[in-house]
């Protein structure tokens, strides 16, 4: 189209000729499509074009030899040609640097692609390309566009989808864009403000995003001229829209070729009338429409085209055409409506979401009476975030029997609808993915599992408290099911039989299932040979975990907080068998735990409760299959006096850490590892008395902390000379960083340092000690004296008593004579 090759019939636009000749290039294999994202489609040339266009050439790859040259990806080698055709060229593809006068003599130019890093403002060169058709500068770093681009009149696409830290909300398309009067295709992205009066720009057919605005020139009426639109226009900030009338000026109704619809309410609006349902009501789009999407509709109600959904055909106010050709709908953070439109009536509708319709207490698909078939097409539905909806009614009329629901739903998905107790059976077993989660009820499911589902690829079941068993047909009936998820269901006891059955099953994963007795496994059954990830977690009641699980395709194992579990050591006499195992971890289990970290391919195992040496082995052999593994950690207990011997099995071993082991000295075989090792961290040994000083000279890093019964003197420099960086009981000795000349020097320094600590720690304890005796004896002392205090104090108490004995005896005495 930018070249001038494609001519506009009566009927049909240059796109849509263009399109034509595309198809057909498609459909005779000259290009091919390799990828499809959503609408988008990617294409490449086939190899026998490409040859055929180097035949054409002369079979020369060397540009130098060509002339002239109409089509060009510059490169910084090719330069020279660029000069020699620059009046030849009519498209031009830069993706290195670009300078502002570099375009100056490219006068004929139709088609300027440029994605230029670094450069922030545009080329003033381009100004002068008057006879330019396309102008793509997606994903560049250029700021802003000049107003001079006014100037460009013959412009027909404008790409300018700016990187995400250049263009930005504090800036808009400058005012002059509105004189680009043969502008077809204008493409920007969300952070980039539409100049004033984009209504004189009749011959747009994208424009995917337009914001009302307050002030003239940025209303809503600005769309009213542009009934060539096609594809998507998405429609924002509608609550500065006045009225129906104000509305109706946009003429929707008009734009037939426009398929895709957004409109777009502020939803944070507070204290504020809404006219959201007149506003609504004026904003009818042509019967063509394929998708359509209310977003922040504030109204109680939906305006009568959307309830029925129904729009009055172009020209007649007396005639309404039905919406057939919609294929999704979506209602979203529509929070004051209480009822939603019918829908089931739509022979093609294919998707249908309903968001935060937090209003919406019950939705009746039994109001279609005179159909048979409700939601004939439809295949992908989702109730998400409906706080106050209780149920889905669907009950067959009087006389009306037979009427059938979502015969052909494929994907089901009710998420938070905290208060749902009732959801209607489905007509037939179409359904491939389920999820449910956060519901109020286990009977909604029950209800769904009705119909035996026979063709689940996909089930999630999370957040169900009186969910306490599946059905016994679940897993025998659905031989294709590929990922099961089951969270947050604290009543659920066991699953039914036949797990081990389901051979194509790729994804495990049950979480906080604190109930969760047995897995519904039979040794008879078989092993899951295809299963990818295995996640069980929070599953404290959980007793054995069946080892036909952990199959031979395994590349995820996740087991974690399972306290009751007593079947750990034959799932780790699995781990050598895994070749496929990428991401392990064991933690919350009796005896030890054990973690993969994939990102920094290192592996920690904590021994320090229980476990034994077994065990260990059977992880670290497993362990080869892993990533290879560069760094570990082992926390042992003080009993355990040995290391594991299969360390030396980890030849991509890097760094090796130990904690708390009760070994008096490390293994000989350690020195084997130190040509590939590069770091040894020993910490909390009480034991170790003896350091390998041979094997500890070649690494790259040491450090060694709380392990009391080590001493280093000057006679081990020798060996541990090339040592970049040592560290001992936290203090960094010695860095890579370090003059070699003084490397020695801060070594006696730091022996020096450390023999002075020692002592005074010696004087210090000695002192404690002589100060402990003093103080015991001076308590003897005092108790001594006190002693002997207490029977003077006894023996003066017994005279006195004895003196009063004799006193009383003689005044006695006295009496009788």
């Amino acid at each position: 189209m930018a070249e001038g090759l494609l001519e506009a019939d009566g009927n049909n636009d240059l796109e849509f000729v263009g399109e034509n000749y595309f198809n057909i290039l498609l459909d005779n294999s000259l290009l091919q499509i390799t990828t499809r994202n959503d609408d988008r489609e990617e294409c490449v040339m086939h190899d026998l074009v490409h040859d055929l266009a180097y035949s054409v050439l002369g079979g020369s790859h060397n540009a130098s030899d060509i002339f002239p040259i109409r089509y060009m990806f510059l490169e910084d080698k090719s330069k020279d040609v660029l000069v020699k055709n620059a009046k030849y060229l009519r498209t031009l593809l830069v993706m290195g640097n670009i300078c502002g006068n570099m375009f100056s003599e490219f006068k004929c130019l139709h088609v300027l692609t440029f994605k230029s890093y670094g450069v922030i403002e545009f080329p003033s060169s381009i100004r002068k390309l008057i006879h330019l058709r396309v102008l793509n500068i997606r994903g560049s770093t250029i700021e802003r566009l000049p107003d001079w681009i006014g100037e460009l009149v013959h412009l027909q696409t404008l790409r300018a989808e700016i990187s995400c830290f250049s263009l930005t909300r504090k800036h808009q398309l400058p005012s002059t864009l509105k004189y680009l009067i043969n502008l077809r295709h204008l493409c920007v992205g969300e952070e980039v403000d539409l100049p004033a009066e984009m209504g004189l720009l009749t011959s747009l057919r994208t424009l995917e995003r337009f914001e009302v605005g307050d002030k003239s020139g940025y209303k809503l009426e600005e769309l009213g001229s542009l009934n060539n639109l096609k594809g998507k226009l998405e429609i924002s900030r509608l609550e500065k829209v006045g009225n129906k009338e104000e509305a109706e000026k946009a003429n929707l109704h008009k734009k037939s070729k426009l398929l895709e619809l957004n409109l777009m309410w502020n939803r944070n609006r507070e204290g504020e009338t809404t006219n959201d349902e007149n506003v609504l009501e004026g904003l009818q789009p042509h019967s063509n429409l394929k998708k359509l999407w209310i977003y922040g509709f504030k109204g109680k109600s939906f305006p009568l085209w959307t309830r029925k959904m129904e729009v009055e055909k172009v020209g007649e106010t007396s005639s309404c055409v039905p919406l057939n050709n919609l294929i999704e709908i979506s209602l979203s953070r529509c929070s004051e409506c209480e009822e939603i439109p019918m829908l089931g009536q739509l022979p093609n509708l294919k998707s249908l979401g309903l968001y935060g319709l937090t209003n919406v207490k019950s939705i009746n698909s039994s109001d279609h009476e005179s159909q048979c078939i409700v939601f004939p097409a439809l295949e992908n539905l989702e109730l998400v975030y409906m706080p106050r909806l209780t149920e889905w009614v669907h009950t067959e009329s009087v006389g009306v029997s037979g009427v059938k629901l979502f015969p052909r739903l494929q994907c089901l998905v009710i998420q938070f609808c905290e208060q749902l107790m009732n959801f209607p059976a489905l007509f037939r077993s179409s359904l491939k993915k389920l999820t449910i989660r956060d519901i109020g009820s286990y009977r909604p499911l029950a209800n769904i599992f009705e119909t035996k589902l026979t063709l689940l690829t996909q089930l999630r079941v999370e957040g169900i408290d009186d969910l306490e068993c599946l059905p016994n047909w679940l897993f025998g009936s659905n031989p294709n099911l590929l990922e099961l998820e089951i969270a947050e269901c604290p009543n659920l006891r066991g699953l039914p039989d036949g797990l081990c059955t389901i051979i194509s099953l790729e994804k495990l994963i049950i979480k906080k299932c604190q109930n969760l007795e047995h897995m519904g496994v039979q040794e008879s059954e078989g092993s899951l040979t295809c299963l990818k990830e295995l996640v069980i977690e929070d599953c404290n009641a959980l007793v054995y975990l069946p080892c036909e699980m952990v199959g031979s395709s395994l590349k995820t194992l996740k087991l974690e907080n399972l306290s009751s579990l007593q079947n750990l050591a034959g799932i780790v006499d699995c781990l050598p068998k895994l070749a496929r195992l990428r991401t392990l971890s064991i933690l919350g289990v009796p005896q030890f735990s054990a973690v993969y970290y994939v990102g920094s391919h290192s592996l920690e195992l904590d021994f320090s409760v229980l476990g034994s040496m077994e065990i260990v082995d059977g992880i670290l052999q497993g362990c080869n299959n892993l990533p290879p593994i560069k760094e570990i950690k082992l926390k042992w207990r003080e009993g355990w006096e040995s290391l594991p011997e299969s360390i030396q099995t980890l030849t991509a071993l890097k760094l090796l850490k130990l904690e708390n082991f009760g070994m008096e000295e490390l293994p000989e075989w350690l020195g084997n590892l130190s040509s590939r090792l590069w770091g040894l961290e020993i910490s909390n040994c009480n034991k170790l008395r003896r350091l390998p000083i041979q094997s500890i000279a070649k690494l790259r890093y040491f450090s060694i902390s709380e392990c009391p019964g080590v001493c280093f003197d000057i006679s081990q420099w020798p060996d541990i000379s090339h040592i970049a960086r040592i560290d001992i009981d936290g203090q960094r000795v010695l860095t890579e960083n370090d003059d070699a000349v003084h490397r020695e020097e801060m070594w006696r320094n730091f022996l020096e340092r450390k023999h002075r600590q020692n002592s005074y720690t010696e004087v210090e304890e000695a002192k404690d000690e002589v100060e402990e005796e003093a103080e015991v004896e001076a308590k003897d002392e005092v108790e001594e004296e006190d002693g002997e205090a207490e029977v003077e104090a006894k023996e003066e108490e017994e005279s006195k008593r004895g003196k009063d004995l004799c006193l009383s005896l003689r005044c006695f005495q006295r009496a009788r004579r």
